[in-house]
């Protein structure tokens, strides 16, 4: 999996992923509201991180989105997606580590350039963790 910090740099995918695991429980659990902004924020930083290589104008495009987006609405639906992407691919016994390549799955195809930030991925995980594929995921 490609994954890339804000300055376009590859991440080590393994060690990504093995240093969220090692420190994830000493975060605390958010809201989901928080957790919306933060997806929304990474999302908005990532665009502007890859804006360089799409658009002529760069700075143009990075001033009309930041006029244009809504991080409320940006955020919450990432967030459902994420959610519902979750509950799909893995059961009340998927261990944390599964959950956390699920969530990286997701974020690194959804975000643009594969740019995840740790906090955001520590931050669904916790949540997962604490809430339970069970609540989370109800049988329809």
């Amino acid at each position: 999996m490609y994954l890339q910090n804000l300055n376009l740099e590859e991440i080590d995918y393994n060690a990504f992923k093995k240093n969220i695991l090692e420190t994830y429980e000493k975060e605390e659990v958010l809201k989901e509201d928080e957790i919306e902004k933060l997806l929304a924020d990474n999302y908005l930083m990532a665009a502007d991180a890859v804006s360089p290589l799409y658009y002529k104008k760069s700075a143009t495009m990075i001033a009309d989105r930041a006029n244009n987006f809504s991080a409320s609405l940006a955020g919450g639906n990432i967030w459902r997606r994420v959610l519902a992407f979750l509950c799909k691919v893995l059961n009340a016994a998927s261990s944390a580590e599964e959950i956390l390549e699920k969530i990286i799955e997701f974020l690194s195809r959804f975000l643009p350039g594969g740019i995840v930030l740790e906090k955001v991925a520590k931050a669904i995980l916790r949540f997962f963790l604490k809430w339970g594929y069970g609540k989370l995921c109800p049988v329809n």
